[in-house]
């Protein structure tokens, strides 16, 4: 399969499932517009949408138990484009997400902070006695604590789990009975049940969207203990598991918290975040977690979302730089506005612990963020859990080597205060040369089109930058060589290679049929302003910069870098210095067709015209018929290169992100690679394009755009 750049990993020793993953069927073709959908997502809000309230006596006991906060913020529209994005990159490996800038993921703190679900306390764990309940011993359960028993077995899942539908509609059945009057047995059965379409439909939803075990009535058995949960915890473990689940082979649903990841990403990534207008004077923020305040300055109408396509979303995660990504959200100042409940559990928000939901046992792998509580990034130690681990669910048999296994991550729960890795000192550039080496860069594959209004460009723009990088060393080891006239010829032919291979690579071949014939970027003259009509100059003070990022700084310290060290602080970048001057006529270079002198060469000291120019570049051409190469535009082979030991050697210079500059060097020998990473291709997936499916088809999205570079700088959107 022809490609433009290495996506990575180098090696397969951190991310083992990579030939599995969903972003190898995206590279290889596939899933390239499939978003992960959500069913049912709507039940709890239907139910309790107007005239219908609820009763305070239900509210009051919802409040005990630390959950009506949820129901309180209320509900957001999902962006299943922007939330596929981020699974497209969730890998079970490590629990994080793999960012072009460095791993992140979901925390105890952002649970706490966004939604106040306590991030302390006792695990929301299946005790044994309940391993082994029959369906009728759930049953009766059931009708014991809510007094509703199902009249159709088929209403039922398993053993252990029963619809939704059927809870929400005896809810509307049993609601007008819940008054000040009734007795006390009533409003708490009443409010089990509705507890139980909050945890199945909104903290706890499965694919189907439709479920909810039975197995939560424990919990919510004595409402007195309900609130000890760690249901921060519990949602993050469930949340983990669905979308490890979510992010292998060819799914197309998800389960677990979305809400919860879409506020996550709305908080860090600049350039996903929703136009939040302000709110009237007369209108104040409640006391709510910060969730609230993303919901309360926006709508559910269509036309206030920004994105729904997912290859704008994945094109834009793929060209992330460290500037854009607020890793620290969460200052002493916004989390001073916040209810106290909102930092209970601060303590442990840095453990590195696992998360227990029922069976579901996920790591709290803080070892591997340190960045988002504003500390150095050191190399993490490998993952201690099975890559695999994802397979168990409720039907799998608790045998004596589970149970032991769940008892030793109950002990390391309970130690959860003294298990928080400690700071250490670690330069970031370090990391991320580790980093590069064992993660997944790229998702969109830019030989892929999709067939909608946005046209990727992150893999041209990588290919440029990687053909620059290569041309640039290459130049640095020709200055050694300039007395070896062979090593020069080859070197000639090496860079009209790499140049046309790149810019074929980014879709801009095109120029290779015309002159380079380009003015100076230096010899630009500004011309004569247009003088200002006559009126009020824009108010001055403190404009769109005038307010700066959330949170500590960009990077580890949680301190503004200089401008001087911002390059420093970038993934990948480094500082531009004053480079020699080569005199190497870069804005007249003629195209490899029409290879003349135009002026002095000076290389090093060394002078090369007239009639030296055909000892080093001999030849009218370097363009041959028997090795083509793919235009990505219109199908048709082009041709561009030398010999075919030139040819291997740039393909190895240009496909790798990091090179050794040993190997840009002329060699003698034969190059063999062999690509281990990417394996045959995935069966073609056939499935029927609905108006959920394109997002071209959706009426009232013509006027979205993205927006401009320049207005990704964090300005302060008002939400704190």
């Amino acid at each position: 399969m022809d490609t433009t750049i290495h996506p990575g990993p180098r090696t397969l020793d951190l991310l083992a499932l990579q030939p599995q993953h969903r972003s190898e069927y995206i590279w290889d073709g596939q899933l390239l517009t499939q978003t992960l959908r959500a069913r049912r997502v709507n039940l709890l809000w239907e139910f309790l949408s107007p005239p219908r309230v609820l009763h305070p006596r239900v509210v009051h006991h919802l409040e005990e138990m630390r959950l009506y906060r949820i129901i309180r913020i209320g509900r957001i529209q999902l962006d299943y484009a922007l939330i596929t994005a981020l699974i497209e990159r969730w890998r079970q490996e490590t629990h994080t997400f793999h960012l072009a800038i460095g791993e992140a993921t979901i925390t105890l703190q952002d649970t706490e902070i966004l939604y106040g679900m306590s991030a302390d306390g006792l695990p929301v764990l299946l005790p044994a006695t309940m391993r082994y309940y029959s369906r009728q011993t759930y049953w009766d359960m059931l009708n014991m604590l809510t007094g509703f028993m199902p009249e159709d077995e088929a209403v039922a899942s398993g053993s252990s789990r029963i619809q939704l539908v059927h809870i929400r509609d005896h809810l509307v059945q049993i609601h007008h009975t819940i008054i000040d009057e009734s007795a006390e047995v009533d409003v708490q059965r009443y409010t089990r049940l509705l507890l139980l379409l909050l945890f199945g439909g909104v903290l706890f939803p499965n694919t189907s969207g439709n479920l909810v075990s039975l197995r939560f009535l424990h919990h919510i058995a004595r409402f007195e203990d309900t609130s000890l949960y760690s249901w921060g915890g519990a949602v993050i473990s469930y949340l983990y598991r669905q979308i490890c689940r979510a992010c292998i082979g060819t799914q197309r649903d998800v389960g677990g918290f979305l809400p919860l990841l879409q506020v996550w990403v709305w908080e860090r990534f600049l350039q996903f975040q929703p136009p939040l207008p302000q709110l009237p004077a007369n209108v104040e923020i409640p006391q709510l977690p910060l969730a609230c305040r993303w919901v309360m300055r926006r709508t559910l109408a269509r036309e206030y979302d920004a994105h729904h396509n997912l290859p704008l979303c994945r094109d834009v995660l793929d060209l992330l730089e460290d500037a854009q990504f607020i890793w620290t959200p969460y200052n002493d100042e916004v989390i001073g506005t916040l209810p106290a409940y909102c930092t209970f559990g601060r303590h442990i928000w840095r453990a590195s612990v696992p998360l227990i939901c029922l069976d579901i046992v996920e790591h709290h792998a803080f070892e591997r963020i340190f960045r988002q509580f504003g500390l150095p990034q050191p190399i993490p130690t490998p993952p201690a859990w099975h890559a695999l681990h994802y397979e168990r669910d409720d039907r799998s048999r608790a045998d004596d080597t589970f149970m032991a296994w769940l008892n030793e991550q109950l002990g390391t729960w309970d130690r959860r205060g003294d298990l928080t890795p400690p700071p250490q000192h670690f330069p970031i550039p370090r990391y991320m040369a580790w980093y590069r080496t064992v993660s997944r860069l790229f998702i969109g594959n830019p030989v892929h089109r999709t067939h909608g209004r946005y046209v990727p460009y992150a893999g041209r723009h990588k290919a440029l930058a990687i053909g620059l990088h290569t041309v640039y060393h290459m130049g640095q080891h020709m200055q050694s060589y300039v007395h070896d006239l062979v090593v020069m010829q080859e070197y000639s032919r090496r860079f009209m290679d790499v140049a046309a291979q790149t810019l074929q690579r980014a879709r801009s071949d095109q120029r290779l049929a015309h002159e380079a014939d380009y003015m100076d970027p230096a010899q630009y003259h500004r011309g004569c302003g247009i003088p200002r009509a006559s009126g009020g100059r824009r108010a001055g003070g403190a404009g769109r910069c005038g307010r700066g990022r959330r949170g500590g700084g960009p990077q580890q310290g949680g301190i503004e870098a200089c401008a001087d060290d911002v390059a420093a602080d970038m993934a990948g970048g480094m500082h531009e210095t004053d480079m020699s001057s080569y005199s190497l006529g870069i804005y007249r270079t003629p195209v490899p067709s029409q290879v003349t002198p135009l002026g002095q060469l000076l290389i090093t000291g060394s002078d090369i015209q007239g009639v030296d120019w055909g000892r080093y570049f001999p030849g009218p051409s370097t363009t041959v018929e028997d090795r083509p190469t793919r235009d990505f535009y219109s199908g048709r082979r082009l041709s561009y290169g030398s010999t075919s030991h030139v040819q291997a050697s740039c393909d190895a210079a240009t496909d790798d992100y990091i090179q050794d500059l040993e190997m840009m060097m002329p060699s003698t020998g034969a190059d063999s690679t062999t690509d281990t990473c990417h394996p045959a291709l995935h069966p073609a997936i056939r499935r029927r394009l609905d108006d959920d499916d394109d997002p071209d088809s959706v009426p009232g999205r013509e006027g979205m755009r993205l927006r401009p570079a320049a207005a990704l700088r964090h300005t302060g959107c008002g939400t704190h």
